[in-house]
Order: structure tokens, then C-alpha cells, then sequence
């Protein structure tokens, strides 16, 4: 977790407003998490860890949420793939 050469982010959420929409949407959320783990992009999220669907009205506004899960970390929005359970993106906030 957190070591090692940049990842590529892939983006899913890459509009301005987009980005505004699910940071604002994140900063309402209360999620608890471990916060002695950093996880970044292309890091694998253990399958211990839950995962949130974002809520309809985020998917409503940006669509490319709706295959994704979310997890907050350290005061961090970060986007990831269900299948992998890899982190995709990390939503700047």
C-alpha cells in the first residue's frame, strides 16, 4: 500500500462540476475506516474492507459512478473497481 512507482489514475470522474458534485456528496458522508492505512491509486482494497455504492443522485449527475464503489480514507474520496478492488481514482477534495 503506497509504495513503488506512480499508478496511472484512471479517470472516471474528470469534469470540473463532476468533481464538485462528488466532493461535496463526500464531504456529507460520515464513513468510518481505518486511518493507519493510505491506500492510492492502483492499490488493491483487502475484501475485509466495505465498499459504498454511490447513492443514485451522484450516478444521476455523473454517470461513470455507477459501476463504481466508493470508500473515504483519511478525508479522501477514492473511487474503486468492484471487481479488482483496486483503487481507480482519488477524488480531490
Amino acid at each position: 500500500m503506497g509504495s513503488g512507482a506512480p499508478r496511472r489514475e484512471r479517470v472516471i470522474v474528470d469534469q470540473p462540476r463532476e468533481r464538485v458534485i462528488v466532493d461535496q456528496w463526500g464531504r456529507e458522508r460520515v464513513v468510518t475506516t481505518p486511518t493507519e492505512v493510505d491506500y492510492l491509486v492502483g492499490d488493491r482494497i483487502p475484501a475485509t474492507v466495505q465498499l459504498s455504492a454511490f447513492p443514485e443522485r451522484v450516478v444521476r449527475d455523473v454517470p461513470a459512478t455507477g459501476g463504481y464503489r466508493y470508500m473515504v480514507v483519511n478525508n479522501r474520496v477514492l473511487v474503486i473497481d468492484p471487481v479488482t478492488n483496486t483503487v481507480v481514482q482519488e477524488i480531490d477534495r
